[in-house]
């Protein structure tokens, strides 16, 4: 009988660890959401800033090699903030509190602005980089969440780019 006893506390003793470990790393889970929020927020801020003074910029008298520069300063940047996104859709996801969007934008757009930089990290590394947009979908507006289609294209093409060691990269829109 004391032998269960002895079992039944050490039970007890274990489950009450495990209760007490188990709240610990929900209030440390609960700071890293809240980090990366915060975090997030504070980084958005001034990407804002230089994507701001970026599109003064382009309002001026430039030469074509300055244009080009400055593009692709402008898509980095978008990039980086399209990071700084999906680290804030990440904490929202942990908290339940993601909400798709609904919008009209035009998909070619989207295809055409973010592949550029892309375009660059492929051919730095020696990959053909080719894209394709059925002629019939230019300049159409679709209904969606554009922001998580950025985010879904850079991702795959990103990895595309990252894990082809040699050949090619392409990418194809189309109505299929």
């Amino acid at each position: 009988a004391k032998s269960i006893e002895k079992q039944q506390q050490e039970l007890k003793d274990n489950l009450q660890n495990l209760f007490l470990a188990k709240e610990e790393a929900d209030k440390a889970n609960s700071a890293k959401s809240q980090f990366l929020a915060t975090m997030t927020h504070e980084l958005r801020t001034p990407l804002n800033g230089a994507l701001g003074m970026m599109q003064l910029l382009s309002n001026t008298k430039l030469n074509a090699e300055q244009n080009h520069y400055l593009l692709i300063a402008r898509q980095s940047s978008e990039l980086l903030l399209n990071i700084v996104n999906n680290i804030l859709d990440f904490s929202e996801i942990e908290k339940g509190e993601l909400q798709l969007q609904e919008n009209y934008f035009d998909i070619s757009a989207i295809f055409n602005n973010l592949l550029t930089p892309l375009s660059y990290e492929a051919k730095k590394k020696g990959l053909e980089f080719t894209t394709y947009i059925e002629p019939q979908l230019n300049g159409i507006s679709v209904l969606g969440d554009d922001v998580r289609i950025r985010q879904i294209l850079l991702n795959l093409v990103a990895n595309a780019v990252k894990f082809t060691q040699q050949g090619n990269v392409a990418i194809t829109l189309d109505d299929k």
